[in-house]
């Protein structure tokens, strides 16, 4: 008689007759599907975009207007979170000027790793504008099955420039992505 088990389950012996076979399929198929949970896999891709150019010369952090909201389907899920656009900083003063762009939860709190600061350069007298493209990762385990916001802020690190997300001809997006652990 079936004596050994694999995932959890009793497993015929070659020699055991198969009396129900529907039966036997979807204890198979359970066992599948209860295992896979263990494995790491891409759950859900929630995705935003804005063609919008957006600037700022504000030195605290403004919204982008770009946010994502996903409802993660495990509260064990970790959620990797992707930000790209091409932005560029325009000078009004010479100097090492900087701009920034974080991702933040509905609390404008930054998530760890979801922080970059771009387009650090040093203007002289004959420049007056740099672009770049800005690529962010960031990660974090919210530990819940509400739905959640995630956003773009950004700054310039001096009010006589301008930052500027998302150039002409160009699409900002960012990506909310479910990971089952």
């Amino acid at each position: 008689m079936a004596t050994t088990t694999n995932f959890g389950w009793t497993t015929p012996d070659d020699t055991d007759l198969v009396k129900d076979g529907a039966s036997a399929i979807r204890t198979l198929g359970s066992a599948i599907d209860t295992t896979m949970l263990d494995v790491r896999q891409i759950v859900q891709v929630v995705r935003a975009t804005d063609a919008i150019q957006r600037t700022t010369t504000s030195t605290s952090y403004v919204d982008a207007n770009l946010s994502v909201t996903i409802t993660p389907v495990y509260s064990t899920s970790r959620l990797i979170l992707v930000y790209t656009a091409y932005g560029q900083m325009n000078a009004g003063t010479t100097g090492d000027q900087r701009w920034s762009v974080i991702i933040t939860d509905s609390s404008n709190t930054a998530l760890s790793g979801a922080e970059g600061t771009q387009l650090g350069v040093s203007f002289g007298s004959t420049v007056t504008s740099v672009a770049d493209a800005v690529n962010i990762w960031g990660y974090v385990e919210p530990g819940s099955t509400s739905a959640l916001t995630y956003k773009v802020r950004f700054k310039s690190s001096n009010a006589s420039n301008t930052a500027v997300l998302v150039n002409p001809n160009t699409t900002a997006q960012l990506y909310a992505i479910e990971v089952a652990a």
